[in-house]
């Protein structure tokens, strides 16, 4: 299990320091993968492999396709209001968060002293085009709970607990999600919280463990794919990828909760080269 944990921890910290760890956010690249880094057809790997590199959008193109988003959903009479009100109202309440930021993170770094804490202020594309997709929970940017997040990456499942004990009692919880428990749909573990800071705006915090962190970041693009592979994939091979990404989070599972895991799933090489390899 130690083991298990430190090589996690350690690939997790790679990629932070902006290395090759498991990077498999949409916009952040990581190393390019060569005939080497991918087993031969047949072959399966233990061994990491980062996913091929992909082109990042500017913030302009972002925004023009957010404002598209929101202009198709008004016209379609599922969101109320404009674009430019919507817009200016989204600047406005990300400006407050990601001002507050900084403060936020602090204490509640100092509340978690066991956990690795980071966070983001939502931006402003990401923010228009969920109100978009959720216009029967939000008709503004105002409305969304998760223009502050945070996570929190403790060493062991009981950890987690800990630390999700003493955010409750620091912070009053709007939302309280253990997916650790009961799984979500795609096998993802973590326990999330929607909190009131002290600023009274809400906030989202995720805390898992480094081989859940692992997984969530692997597992991102194959459950929301952003390259034409792995859209081929999903719709081809879609079971078979969700039958290794299950065998990933029941081994990353079963090593921090301290029973037997066996032996870490071997990634194929198809996945591999679409994917990379958590």
């Amino acid at each position: 299990m130690a083991g298990t944990i430190e090589s996690a921890l350690k690939a997790w910290a790679t990629r932070r320091a902006g290395g090759a760890g498991p990077a498999a956010h949409p916009g952040r690249k990581g190393p390019r993968l060569t005939a080497a880094a991918v087993p031969n057809e047949g072959e399966g790997t233990t061994e990491h492999v980062a996913p091929p590199p992909v082109a990042k959008k500017s913030h302009e193109q972002k925004m023009l396709e957010a404002r598209m988003s929101l202009a198709a959903g008004i016209a379609a009479g599922k969101v109320k209001g404009s674009v430019e009100a919507i817009e200016r109202d989204g600047e406005e309440i990300i400006a407050k968060h990601a001002a507050n930021l900084p403060v936020e993170l602090r204490r509640m770094q100092e509340l978690l002293p066991g956990a690795v804490v980071e966070g983001r202020a939502k931006k402003l594309p990401s923010a228009m085009e969920k109100v978009v997709r959720k216009p029967h929970n939000y008709q503004t940017v105002s409305d969304l709970k998760d223009l502050t997040g945070m996570r929190g990456v403790a060493p062991t499942v009981d950890g987690v607990y800990k630390a999700v004990a003493a955010i409750k009692s620091r912070y009053k919880v709007v939302e309280d999600d253990d997916a650790i428990a009961q799984p979500k749909e795609g096998h993802y573990r973590s326990y999330h919280l929607t909190i009131i800071g002290d600023d009274k705006m809400p906030k989202e915090i995720q805390v898992r463990t480094p081989g859940q962190h692992v997984y969530a970041e692997w597992s991102h693009n194959v459950y929301k794919p952003l390259t034409r592979e792995q859209e081929h994939l999903s719709r081809t091979r879609g079971p078979d990828l969700d039958a290794f990404s299950k065998r990933v989070s029941d081994y990353y599972y079963a090593s921090e909760t301290g029973k037997s895991a066996g032996e870490k799933p071997k990634c194929p090489p198809y996945i591999g080269k679409a994917f990379g390899c958590p």
